[in-house]
């Protein structure tokens, strides 16, 4: 469950002068302190904003790991491309990874200068209840000295409620930016979740095509065995019938001279029966062999030149600064 982008709409408090009247710096005083209550509360709701940003952000820097492959015995050593495949075996978990944790560090930069901004909030309002006091300190000291004094008190007075004024200011500036820089945490964040559940995507897909290719490669492993199989047996046999011992004719005559008579012309003309057999085959095997190596290499190629694109575009977007 992700969290939602947050609303900040944080205005400056309107700066007032206090007028001539007695009553007035208590009002100001009082309104001052309701407004700088109201910072404290935006800030530590922004606070527990922050931390629910960080823990997700926590949860999510674990990469979810995608099964392995099952081993085949296959040399890939001899296919074209097998080295380009086995560097960038963990290209998308580091890339994942890397990016999870820029966000988090991110967070933790955020949230402790929320912290601070905390502190300073809670010293201004330790500082307006000291004020307080000596308003009201300030205003039993004017009724006592009457209107001869009013000008020497409400001087300092005003100097110090547009001091605190300006400090009032100073945060909600603070804030706002502050908040700007969430919002931007945040489609930063969902854009780094995008991309990581993309690659996650394609490499789920790419790993079911190269289990397809593993099997066509296993399957044509056993046709050729079965092939090399048939050639042996029909060598042997042709090895029996040659040395086959030839029946004595009907006839008188020398059965040497006849053997060695025609010997050679039985050799020639079984060699010449088979051969175009055994060639054919041949070549046949040697063609199948060369179209599905082409096969393989243009299938994987493919899919592993666009893997590395894809990685070296999110390294590329990952390692420039934010704006």
């Amino acid at each position: 469950m992700s969290l939602g982008k947050p609303s900040f709409n944080i205005s400056k408090p309107k700066s007032k002068r206090p007028r001539s009247n007695s009553m007035q710096p208590t009002l100001d005083q009082e309104g001052k302190t309701h407004e700088l209550q109201q910072l404290a509360s935006e800030l530590d709701q922004k606070l527990a904003e922050a931390a629910a940003l960080k823990k997700e952000v926590e949860n999510k820097s674990s990469v979810p790991s995608v099964p392995p492959i099952a081993s085949r015995d296959v040399d890939f050593e001899t296919l074209p491309g097998s080295s380009k495949r086995r560097r960038t075996t963990n290209g998308y978990e580091d890339t994942a990874a890397a990016s999870a944790a820029q966000a988090k560090e991110e967070i933790i930069g955020l949230h402790d200068t929320l912290q601070e901004v905390s502190e300073r909030v809670s010293t201004i309002e330790n500082n307006i209840a000291t004020q307080e006091i000596e308003v009201q300190e300030v205003m039993q000291a004017y009724c006592g000295q009457g209107e001869a004094g009013e000008s020497s008190i409400v001087n300092p007075l005003e100097a110090r409620v547009n001091h605190i004024q300006d400090q009032m200011n100073d945060i909600a500036t603070n804030l706002n930016e502050l908040s700007e820089w969430i919002a931007e945490i945040y489609q930063n964040n969902d854009s780094i979740t995008e991309r990581h559940e993309g690659i996650i995507a394609k490499k789920e897909e790419e790993e079911a095509e190269i289990r397809k290719l593993l099997l066509r490669i296993e399957e044509h492993e056993q046709n050729r065995a079965k092939d090399k199989s048939e050639i042996e047996a029909l060598s042997a046999a042709l090895m029996a019938y040659c040395e086959k011992p030839v029946s004595p004719p009907s006839s008188p005559f020398d059965p040497e001279t006849m053997v060695s008579d025609m010997e050679e012309q039985i050799r020639e003309l079984v060699r010449n029966a088979i051969r175009p057999h055994i060639e054919e085959t041949r070549t046949a095997l040697s063609q199948d062999l060369q179209k599905h190596d082409s096969e393989l290499y243009g299938s994987l190629w493919s899919k592993l030149s666009m893997t590395n694109k894809i990685i070296a575009a999110v390294s590329e977007a990952t390692s420039r600064p934010p704006m």
